[in-house]
């Protein structure tokens, strides 16, 4: 079961793409927005998880 949801979005005016994050899952608007940084949508994907791996690593000290 979700509690969050990722969306990667492209950015037309910057050629670039940024993440938006919702919680809960079902809300119509993020919480956080990235800046369009991401060159790909595999790379802000990846920037996604490797984020979310970070905050846990760092809660269990």
């Amino acid at each position: 079961m979700a509690i969050f949801r990722a969306e990667i979005v492209f950015d037309n005016m910057k050629g670039k793409y940024y993440v938006e994050m919702f919680y809960p899952e079902n809300a119509t608007r993020p919480f956080v927005t990235s800046d369009s940084i991401y060159e790909s949508e595999e790379e802000a994907q990846n920037d996604v998880i490797l984020k979310i791996g970070l905050v846990y690593e760092n809660s269990k000290r």
